[in-house]
């Protein structure tokens, strides 16, 4: 299949990705209970390597051909110094360290073989404005229970890394290979402010159309 046949439609404006699906993990979903309420909400695989095989094969169905945009959402671990409380971290690029990539192979939909351009994963052909204080940052992929230590940490921040987070890349991988656009937003795991920060952009974006006053609760 040509590559062009994969490309997306433009979602709709800023104020609202419109026909978004939105892919929160399971403890995003603890941190704010507001996610679950959304009914734009997919509740896929905890695992994102099993969310990026089963959304390839085909197998969740709410990846249809509605929906233009994946908009992830998960904790990350901030590598910035000095760290700043109530910041949203949106990836524009990252680093892949999770051993999962299938960027060449069949197609999940046809029999034809594929390259799958990973270049500008997270990009958007719209600006999507948000009053919350949202920072652009290269997301660092991790894999495992236990969060990298302070070597590891050292070690991505040396390659570039701004965040680290055992989702996003995964996702993307999946949304690009069903020829969806990718926005993969991060809230400071512990920070409520972050957590707050997070859920008013999804607010405006009309993804969580709860009020403020509730999703802060």
């Amino acid at each position: 299949m040509d590559q062009s046949e994969r490309e997306p439609s433009p979602p709709p404006g800023a104020s609202g990705l419109g026909r978004a699906l939105l892919v929160a993990s399971a403890e995003a979903i603890a941190d704010a209970p507001a996610l679950a309420l959304s009914r734009h909400l997919c509740v896929g695989p905890n695992d994102p390597v099993a969310t990026m095989r089963a959304a390839m094969q085909g197998n969740l169905p709410e990846w249809g051909d509605d929906m233009d945009t994946v908009v992830v959402v998960a904790a990350c671990e901030p590598l910035l110094e000095p760290f700043r409380s109530g910041l949203v971290f949106r990836a524009v690029d990252y680093i892949n360290t999770l051993g999962d990539s299938p960027q060449i192979g069949l197609s999940p939909t046809t029999s034809e073989s594929f390259f799958l351009d990973m270049n500008n994963p997270f990009q958007t052909p719209a600006p999507l404005a948000t009053s919350a204080a949202i920072r652009d940052a290269v997301l660092a992929g991790w894999q495992g229970q236990e969060g990298p230590d302070s070597s590891h940490c050292a070690w991505l921040r040396s390659l570039g890394a701004e965040i680290i987070s055992t989702h996003g890349i995964c996702e993307a991988i999946a949304a690009r290979a069903a020829g969806k656009h990718c926005v993969a937003l991060f809230y400071a795991r512990g920070d409520r402010e972050s957590t707050h920060a997070l859920l008013d952009c999804l607010g405006e974006w009309g993804l969580c159309s709860i009020p403020s006053s509730e999703n802060h609760s």
